[in-house]
């Protein structure tokens, strides 16, 4: 058995930018950004696995549990977007992706020399990873990762989203938005991650309205916040549509 960080990584409205470009500048623009990302990886001892169509999948594997890799595999995701930021594409065009990172078991897995692995293997590490990744649409972010990954982590700025369930699952995962490094000293941005916390609080405890309330303060410095847009919807429907009983603040997706 091996033990893999797994990172899965998708460009938002890569057949969009396709349909809207000449062939030849879409080449252009998709082989720089793969060299972007891929150099991204592995600058931090990742193995990337696949690339085809503007999405990604990279691993950090060994042989035991190693917890530095979900370190590395952060700062390739922090990495990753802050470079696309600095480099934009020809004729203006901007991209942004959507990561996913989480933690997996590969049974019988075998890395060759090309860097790959089986099919099935590959089918069980994409089921894992790309779950989180999609929860990104929802929340319009740019990185999640799974609670798990953020042990023995260190320096980065975060914050906890949620419980999410998918609809084909019956097990639940916490996830974390992975928001940048943490700079030290004082930070605005650490005052809007405690307003949050406090805010799904009274999410949890269906206090829709102090919840709404709260998450608005946030609104007030990013009014483009997606998480907080995301939970103000959320509590309005449940205004309407109280949760069951025995609910405990699980997003169903």
């Amino acid at each position: 058995m091996l033990y893999g960080t797994v990172l899965s990584m998708d460009v938002v409205r890569y057949e969009a930018i396709k349909a809207k470009m000449l062939p030849d500048d879409f080449t252009f623009l998709m082989n720089d950004q793969d060299n972007i990302l891929c150099t991204a990886v592995k600058k931090y001892h990742g193995i990337v696995l696949d690339y085809t169509n503007g999405s990604m999948l990279a691993i950090w594997v060994n042989s035991f549990p190693d917890t530095t890799f979900n370190q590395l595999a952060c700062l390739a995701a922090l990495d990753i977007v802050s470079v696309l930021k600095i480099n934009q594409g020809v004729g203006d065009t901007e991209i942004s992706v959507r990561i996913g990172i989480c933690l997996s078991h590969i049974v019988q897995a075998r890395l060759t020399s090309g860097d790959s692995l089986n099919d099935a293997d590959m089918g069980h590490i994409v089921k894992v990873a790309s779950k989180i990744k999609e929860i990104n649409k929802y929340m319009n972010t740019s990185i999640l990762v799974s609670e798990e990954v953020l042990e023995h982590t260190r320096d980065f700025l975060t914050r906890n989203i949620g419980e999410f369930c998918s609809v084909s699952q019956s097990r639940s995962f916490m996830v974390h938005e992975l928001m940048r490094q943490d700079i030290g000293g004082h930070d605005p941005l650490k005052k809007r991650l405690t307003l949050f916390s406090k805010a799904i609080y009274f999410y949890k405890i269906r206090q829709w309205s102090q919840a709404i309330a709260v998450f608005s303060r946030i609104l007030n410095e990013d009014e483009k916040d997606g998480p907080t847009l995301f939970y103000i919807h959320l509590c309005k429907h449940f205004m309407e549509n109280p949760p069951p009983e025995g609910w405990c603040g699980t997003v169903r997706f």
